[in-house]
């Protein structure tokens, strides 16, 4: 039997540390994992703020059933707002994927996040940016801060962010999109 919680979420189990996995009542199983980015030590000297810095996983572990279900989609965005609310910690989606759909999951993500946000009242904040770097491919990252993370307030954002990723890709050039 599948547990669900208030606002239509499915009940998270802790799958490893920093993930978690739920069960729809049709039997699919969805992992959500967060890992942290191995820089964030370098970055918290550079920018003199302390950061959790989390890359966002969304894993597909089974399908039984392809029929839509609404509570899937609140069910990876409300865990990951409730994960970052913690301890002001950011996550990181890299859209770059190799069937070259990531920018058709960033809009599905972004069409969750507004949803939740209307659902729960509070508005979250998502930059996104092309992370170039010589002789490499781009990458499309968005960087998603929750909006009680308490070493954001007062600050520029978008400038804070943009030191964050220049510190993780040093020789990078940040474009937004």
């Amino acid at each position: 039997m599948v547990a669900q919680t208030q606002q239509g979420r499915y009940e998270l189990t802790p799958y490893a540390p920093h993930a978690y996995v739920f069960t729809t009542e049709r039997g699919n199983t969805y992992i959500v994992r967060f890992i942290r980015y191995w820089q964030e030590e370098v970055v918290e000297l550079y920018i003199k703020k302390e950061l959790e810095v989390f890359e966002i996983y969304f894993e597909v572990m089974e399908i039984k059933d392809k029929g839509y279900d609404r509570r899937i989609q609140f069910t990876i965005i409300g865990a990951i707002v409730d994960f970052l609310a913690e301890n002001d910690r950011v996550g990181f989606f890299d859209i770059k994927r190799e069937d070259g759909r990531g920018l058709e999951l960033l809009r599905v993500y972004r069409i969750w996040l507004k949803m939740y946000e209307r659902n729960r009242k509070e508005k979250s904040i998502m930059l996104n940016r092309i992370v170039s770097i010589p002789d490499q491919f781009d990458s499309h990252i968005a960087c998603l801060v929750h909006p009680n993370n308490k070493s954001f307030k007062g600050q520029n954002v978008d400038q804070l962010m943009d030191s964050v990723l220049k510190e993780i890709f040093p020789r990078a050039t940040l474009t937004p999109f």
